[in-house]
């Protein structure tokens, strides 16, 4: 086999799951290639470094710091700088979401209404009778009622 194959065994052999007759080849392998068993001893040693480190001692507190060192960390941005000159006081996301969406909406009711207004078309009565056929008690029917009882008081 080439040094490439075996180099690629090489961790299963030094945790002991190759199949006897592979470990054997790979074990001669070994005491004949230089470069493979200079690998091999240095994955040998990397491990029993990594098992001399000691156990990692949780950190109650790590996820609730590491958001405020997040959120610190962004307050020095250009961006957040820029909004905090616009808008002195705090906007979050969802306030600056909520505002786009008022102008958008107000934007967007003008340029409707302008060409609704342009036709004529609001100026024409709604004619309740395309509810007739709805079932007792829906909502249709409640708006029935409630637009026949606005009729005959005048509104």
């Amino acid at each position: 086999m080439s040094c490439t194959a075996m180099r690629k065994k090489i961790q299963a052999f030094l945790d002991g799951e190759l199949p006897a007759g592979v470990a054997e080849v790979l074990k001669s392998h070994l005491a004949q290639c230089p470069a493979c068993s200079q690998e091999a001893a240095a994955l040998s040693k990397t491990w029993e470094l990594l098992l001399e480190l000691p156990d990692v001692q949780e950190v109650p507190d790590f996820i609730p710091a590491t958001l405020a060192r997040i959120l610190a960390d962004g307050e020095n941005t250009r961006s957040r700088k820029l909004l905090s000159w616009l808008f002195p006081v705090p906007l979050s996301a969802a306030t600056a979401a909520l505002v786009i969406g008022l102008v958008i909406g107000i934007g967007l009711g003008r340029i409707i209404a302008s060409t609704f207004l342009d036709r004529g078309e609001t100026d024409t009565a709604l004619y309740l009778e395309v509810f007739q056929d709805t079932p007792p008690q829906s909502i249709g029917d409640a708006y029935i009622k409630v637009n026949y009882a606005m009729e005959e008081k005048g509104i």
